[in-house]
């Protein structure tokens, strides 16, 4: 069995993909879950859903950290964007665990259909998250490392992704943008990522 690292956000298409994993010939070394401590970031803590959910599939869950500086000289305070700390989460694991080959993260092709809505969008920015660790990899660990990090299930809809996950599961998938509390139960429920949710949940296509 490979081995992998998954990283985990706890949204729709991380939960799929370790439900997946799960259920395939991966080793799942550990769900990792990155915290960055910045105030405009919305993993500035451990939501109370991820540890539910690894407990559920009993995968042991590292949290990556990465604290904010003790000083400001004017660094930006709004627009920040989480999957550039979760990129770094991804660079440091491979550097500390070189035997593991895969680090996989989810993403979709679209919320009904394929190409349209959802992450669709955002493939090209998955190409270049796999440069950006392929040239880290060969930096820290030289050639040939084997490391890859890659969205096993791009080529599935969120709405697939969805209905991959266990009835008993799909209450913990959240990842919203603006949480009330990390409480596991408060999601702001009006950012585009619980908007996301409440179409799967409903099964309401976009109109």
């Amino acid at each position: 069995m490979e081995k992998c690292f998954v990283m985990f956000s706890g949204g729709i298409e991380s939960v799929a993909l370790l439900h997946w994993l799960t259920e395939s010939d991966h080793e799942i070394v550990a769900a990792v879950h990155s915290v960055f401590e910045h105030p405009a970031c919305a993993s500035r803590e451990v939501n109370a859903n991820i540890p539910q959910i690894t407990d559920h599939y009993k995968v042991p869950l590292l949290i990556h950290k990465q604290s904010t500086y003790d000083q400001n000289f004017g660094e930006r305070e709004d627009g920040f964007h989480s999957s550039k700390h979760w990129v770094l989460a991804a660079c440091q694991l491979a550097t500390r665990y070189p035997d593991v080959k895969n680090f996989f993260w989810g993403v979709n092709s679209g919320d009904h259909e394929y190409g349209v809505g959802g992450d669709y969008h955002y493939h090209p920015r998955a190409w270049e998250f796999f440069l950006v660790f392929e040239h880290y990899c060969a930096m820290m660990n030289e050639r040939p490392h084997g490391q890859k990090l890659y969205p096993p299930l791009s080529g599935m809809t969120k709405r697939q992704q969805w209905e991959l996950i266990p009835d008993e599961v799909k209450p913990w998938a959240q990842s919203c943008g603006h949480p009330l509390a990390f409480d596991g139960k408060s999601p702001c429920g009006v950012c585009y990522k619980c908007g996301e949710y409440k179409k799967m949940r409903g099964g309401l296509k976009p109109t």
